[in-house]
């Protein structure tokens, strides 16, 4: 679970969405027309995918539901 949410478009415009403390719910975003930042946001991503579990185990879980 992430306390903010971010996308990258074509490596050159990103967003960054910040959510309220505790409440999970939206409070700011920011955009940024910026592809030194894209780039990093694009790095977070890769690290983070390799980090996640697998679509898999998740669905599994949600079908024994």
């Amino acid at each position: 679970d992430l306390p903010y949410t971010f996308l990258v478009i074509d490596r050159r415009y990103s967003m960054v969405e910040i959510t309220k403390p505790f409440k999970k719910t939206f409070n700011l975003a920011f955009f940024f027309h910026n592809e030194t930042l894209s780039e990093r946001l694009v790095q977070t991503f890769e690290v983070l995918w390799d980090k996640a579990s697998p679509m898999s185990t998740l669905l599994d879980k949600l079908r024994k539901l």
